[in-house]
């Protein structure tokens, strides 16, 4: 019978990788492997337990857990320690971390174009260049969608992993690199205040106290990635009215 795939949680146990038809069938779904010691698993385990684990008697517990962690660890899609983290905060990693994949699954393959119509170029060029060379400014050639689904998933996740799921339709990053781009960027918070019939977006709690900060911050940081294996010195021109100095002379000075 076809296991329920959709809309379901499933526990197939711990020897179901064994089997490659097992593995395929599970492809396809989000994987969340929970972490426990062998310790832990020794001091839990009963002898009625160890009847029913395959290839115990073979290869005793101590091989046996290292080669399932392997096993586990290779096909995972995150990795959880049970001991470390209570049930409610493993819960939100966990869905934080469905959320993220199920939003990273398309990329749109973004080029940039002039304002003038006369240059194009790809995201490291765009963001190095500043102006293009017909004198115009870069903007992409395409904006991508998110369906009201997407942007449901998104009320799970905190402001850098939205910075995340979204800049990434836009740049040329591996996926790590970016969401330690967003993270260490957005690392002060936003809050937001009720007043009456509205609410306040506090965006002035980043390093300036300037609302340049959300663009400087993450500016500095691609910048700095996409220079990072060139031998040229970089030099920042600002025209600023005030806020924008602080911002940029704070987002560039490590």
């Amino acid at each position: 019978a076809k296991l329920p795939l959709h809309n379901s949680v499933l526990a197939p146990g711990g020897s179901v990788l064994y089997s490659e038809k097992a593995k395929k069938c599970l492809q396809p779904c989000f994987k969340v492997y929970l972490n426990a010691s062998l310790e832990t698993i020794k001091s839990r385990i009963t002898e009625i337990d160890k009847r029913g684990i395959v290839r115990l008697r073979k290869m005793g517990l101590d091989n046996l857990y290292a080669e399932r962690k392997g096993i586990y660890q290779s096909y995972m899609n995150i990795e959880l320690d049970s001991e470390k983290n209570s049930a409610d905060e493993a819960a939100v990693k966990i869905v934080k971390a469905y959320c993220i994949r199920q939003l990273s699954k398309n990329k749109s393959g973004i080029n940039y174009i002039s304002t003038n119509q006369k240059s194009m170029a790809g995201f490291n060029d765009a963001l190095m260049l500043g102006l293009a060379p017909d004198k115009g400014l870069f903007v992409p050639d395409k904006f991508p969608l998110f369906s009201e689904d997407e942007i449901a998933l998104m009320e799970h996740l905190d402001y850098p992993e939205i910075a995340f799921v979204i800049l990434r339709q836009f740049v040329n990053i591996d996926d790590d690199k970016l969401m330690d781009i967003c993270r260490q960027a957005y690392s002060f918070g936003i809050p937001m205040e009720d007043c009456n019939d509205f609410t306040i977006a506090r965006l002035d709690q980043g390093p300036s106290a300037s609302f340049k900060d959300f663009a400087m911050q993450l500016l500095s940081r691609m910048m700095f990635h996409a220079s990072s294996h060139a031998s040229k010195q970089t030099i920042i021109l600002t025209a600023t009215s005030g806020d924008t100095g602080g911002a940029v002379a704070s987002a560039f000075r490590n």
